[in-house]
């Protein structure tokens, strides 16, 4: 764990937090610090847990849908990047920017954190389905996830052992627009 996240209870906005975001999105230090003084007002101590994460993320999410609960839980897992139950500012503004603007390949790599419920760095067919459960329920559709995760498994599953590689998703995300968009459920 680097330096910078040592410090869960630190509140301030450093100077290397400041290259750290400049570094990994297209925001200029005034934006860094509007988005800081927004995301203070919402957290004053800089941590956003996960019931408060879900109630934000569910705001970005069009319709109601039962699944949006499960949904934001995992997409909350994809934003905690160091697995500390919560989301500090560094960890939300990159996430953001990278659902907002990031390029098809880091968004697609935010997917697969997504969809890798377990986090070990592959999505096996049973995570694939409990995704789709979701997704498919959250845009009002009634295919069965297991046929979809099976005939996705046969479109992009190159090396065919049952299991997606990081790659192997986003190449074939990248070849499959109709799975690009399914994933996304927004």
């Amino acid at each position: 764990m680097d330096q910078r996240r040592n410090n869960a209870t630190r509140t301030n906005l450093t100077e290397e937090d400041i290259e750290f975001i400049i570094a990994n999105t297209d925001f200029e230090r005034d934006q860094i610090l509007e988005w800081h003084e927004e995301f203070r007002k919402k957290c004053p101590n800089n941590r956003l847990n996960k019931a408060n994460f879900i109630k934000f993320y569910k705001s970005l999410i069009p319709g109601d849908s039962p699944a949006e609960n499960n949904f934001c839980e995992h997409v909350f897992s994809a934003f905690d990047t160091d697995n500390n139950g919560y989301i500090d500012f560094s960890e939300f503004l990159i996430a953001f920017w990278i659902r907002a603007k990031g390029s098809l390949k880091e968004k697609l790599n935010w997917l697969f954190d997504i969809y890798d419920i377990d986090k070990s760095n592959y999505i096996t067919p049973w995570e694939l389905s409990r995704m789709l459960k979701l997704v498919l329920s959250m845009k009002n559709i009634n295919d069965d996830p297991y046929s979809v995760a099976k005939q996705i498994f046969d479109d992009i599953d190159r090396s065919k052992d049952g299991r997606l590689t990081r790659h192997e998703f986003i190449a074939g995300c990248t070849k499959y627009e109709k799975y690009r968009n399914l994933f996304a459920p927004f």
